[in-house]
């Protein structure tokens, strides 16, 4: 693959540029394609420069989703489906406020009581407990 001329964090930064002028204007500036400037919003999305240092010096690389293709991330889908089986297809919302307050309340039971199947079937609060139990003074977040 060739290498680009310019760091992932420039590209980042190029790209927060389009997001207020024009694309062709920031690729004559850059002296970059249209196409090229679209393909690194392709691969970056709404990262910010700092980001892709923040992952950089961690040594993370970015593992993306094509578009179209959200079956490539298996939790988030399962969520979706439950999020949209369990809470949208159950509710009739008459405003924004309740929809909040419905959403928030399904968010709260779906992290703290319902239980998980990738947690032995325990609810998070119970799992958090009885890991505490066996490890003493470890730090666990849900």
């Amino acid at each position: 693959m060739k290498t680009s001329r310019f760091t992932e964090e420039q590209m980042v930064a190029i790209l927060r540029e389009g997001d207020k002028v024009p694309v062709p204007e920031v690729a004559r500036k850059h002296k970059v394609s249209e196409q090229t400037i679209y393909a690194w919003r392709k691969r970056f999305g709404v990262l910010e420069p700092a980001d892709i240092k923040w992952l950089a010096q961690q040594r993370i690389d970015t593992a993306l989703i094509d578009p179209g293709k959200p079956w490539q991330n298996g939790d988030a889908e399962s969520f979706n489906g439950k999020f949209r089986d369990e809470c949208l297809s159950l509710e009739w919302f008459r405003s924004r406020i309740e929809a909040r307050v419905v959403i928030e309340s399904w968010r709260q039971h779906y992290n703290h009581v319902r239980p998980h199947q990738s947690l032995s079937d325990l609810a998070p609060i119970e799992f958090k407990a009885r890991y505490h139990s066996i490890h003493p003074g470890a730090i666990l977040q849900l």
